[in-house]
C-alpha cells in the first residue's frame, strides 16, 4: 500500500532524514535574496498601509 503525503518536506524527512537536514542547513544565494526581498516587500507594504511611508512622485501628472 502506497503512503500518501501531504507535502513533499514531509516524504523527504521520512526517506531522506539526512540529505534532507543536510538541504536545510545549506541556504542558497537564490533563496536568500528570495527571502530578503520578501520581508523588504512586507515592510513597504505595511509603512504604506499604516501611512507611515512618505512617497516620491516622479511622474509629472502627479506632481502638477
Amino acid at each position: 500500500m502506497n503512503k500518501v503525503y501531504k507535502n513533499v518536506e514531509h516524504f523527504l524527512i521520512e526517506n531522506f532524514p539526512r540529505a534532507y537536514l543536510a538541504m536545510k542547513e545549506e541556504e542558497t544565494s537564490i533563496q536568500h535574496y528570495i527571502d530578503s526581498s520578501s520581508k523588504q516587500f512586507n515592510k513597504t507594504i505595511n509603512e504604506i498601509i499604516r501611512g507611515s511611508r512618505q512617497t516620491l512622485h516622479n511622474n509629472k501628472s502627479a506632481q502638477t
